[in-house]
């Protein structure tokens, strides 16, 4: 789950999006894999604070860009933007709806 961290602490602490640290994601790249092997409830906890977080549609961004989106449960690219602006955009509501708070994510 420590691939997950540093999405969700970027959201609390960074005061700009898309400036994370160039180390940091060739790291969650090459284990990326890892999260194979984590149940899909823990990640689902992981995401929910990181779509509630500031930021959050460029960290969606990133995290489908490092590749990760076959081991979130999601297999939507960066390229397809289309399909990941209705899906963030219905987290959106879906939080906003459960009473979870929203943070706009643009």
């Amino acid at each position: 789950m420590t691939l997950c961290l540093p999405f969700r602490f970027y959201g609390r602490i960074a005061e700009e999006p898309d400036a994370h640290e160039h180390d940091t994601l060739v790291a969650i790249k090459e284990n990326g894999a890892g999260l194979a092997h984590i149940s899909g409830e823990r990640i689902w906890v992981e995401l929910k604070k990181i779509f509630t977080g500031r930021h959050a549609a460029s960290n969606v961004r990133t995290i489908l860009a490092c590749g990760l989106a076959p081991h979130i449960g999601t297999y939507f690219t960066s390229e397809s933007t289309a399909k990941y602006n209705v899906w963030v955009q219905s987290l959106g509501i879906f939080f906003f709806c459960a009473g979870g708070g929203y943070h706009s994510s643009t």
